[in-house]
């Protein structure tokens, strides 16, 4: 997993640079509640991106992931924000997976 940089977004405009997906997934921190994952999908197929959920709920079962809808090939899309369940208390990091990373570029924002 890559541990991305948060690219906080200003008034007078942010340039966004992405970067390639990592295959095991990537992590980032949530700095505040306006936290984002931008994921442009440069492939020839749709993929999934599913934001790990850790941790149990209190009758003791995993809690469950979210997973993005399909992101078309060739699209550019913006998941969030970034719920505070998603951070994991042990790292203080939020992971995030997916299901191919051929032509896919990321980057963590914060709007």
């Amino acid at each position: 997993m890559a541990l991305l940089a948060i690219q906080q977004a200003v008034l007078k405009g942010t340039p966004v640079t992405l970067t390639a997906a990592a295959g095991g997934g990537d992590t980032f921190a949530r700095l505040h509640d306006h936290v984002g994952l931008r994921v442009k999908n440069g492939g020839g197929s749709a993929i999934t991106v599913t934001v790990v959920i850790p941790g149990t709920n209190s009758y003791g079962e995993n809690q469950p992931d979210v997973t993005s809808t399909s992101i078309a090939a060739a699209a550019d899309v913006t998941i969030g924000p970034i719920p505070p369940e998603a951070v994991d208390p042990s790292t203080g990091l939020v992971s995030v997976t997916y299901s191919g990373v051929s032509s896919v570029t990321v980057a963590a924002v914060g709007l």
